[in-house]
């Protein structure tokens, strides 16, 4: 696995864990009430969080399998990402695609959803694993707000988005233990 991409992995990965030791010692019960009509749970958010990355590995695996011509990010994309990771520093509430939000359980099942979003993970690492440094570049994954990115700003993509979670997660787990 390239240098660089090893590092924003493992770093991704240490976030996942973060996120997960803080509501470690949250009963299943807790982690799925809702404490505001229309709004998720801890568990669903995680959930949330879980599926956007399914779901961005399912596009990149799609268009790595189908062998579809990508090519190199240029400056627009390199400006979008840019306002991609201003925006989701920003705490403002967006609202999330309907791939990534309408498909949410209104009780998630934390063990399987841990075990889930492992296997993904390492499904994730291994496809990142074999590919080559010029692959690197390619537009391989396409947001549904800025259009394509390449495998690192897909990587920076997803901590960006875990972050603007942070404190909807802080903010749900205060409420759990008041």
């Amino acid at each position: 696995m390239n240098a660089k991409v090893k590092e924003k992995f493992q770093s991704l990965e240490y976030q996942k864990e973060y996120l997960l030791v803080m509501t470690a010692d949250v009963s299943e019960a807790q982690a799925n009430k809702k404490f505001d009509e229309g709004q998720w749970s801890l568990a669903q958010t995680l959930f949330h969080l879980y599926l956007v990355e399914q779901k961005t590995f399912e596009d990149i695996s799609k268009r790595i399998k189908n062998n579809q011509k990508a090519e190199n990010v240029g400056i627009k994309e390199k400006f979008r990402h840019s306002l991609l990771k201003l925006f989701l520093k920003l705490p403002i509430k967006y609202k999330a695609p309907r791939t990534v939000s309408e498909p949410i359980p209104e009780v998630v099942n934390l063990e399987e959803l841990k075990s889930d979003w492992a296997n993904l993970r390492e499904s994730f690492r291994l496809l990142l694993s074999i590919q080559t440094d010029s692959q690197l570049e390619l537009k391989l994954f396409k947001h549904p707000r800025v259009g394509y990115l390449n495998l690192i700003q897909t990587i920076e993509f997803i901590k960006a988005h875990h972050k603007h979670h942070l404190a909807q997660i802080k903010r749900l787990l205060s409420n759990i233990q008041a």
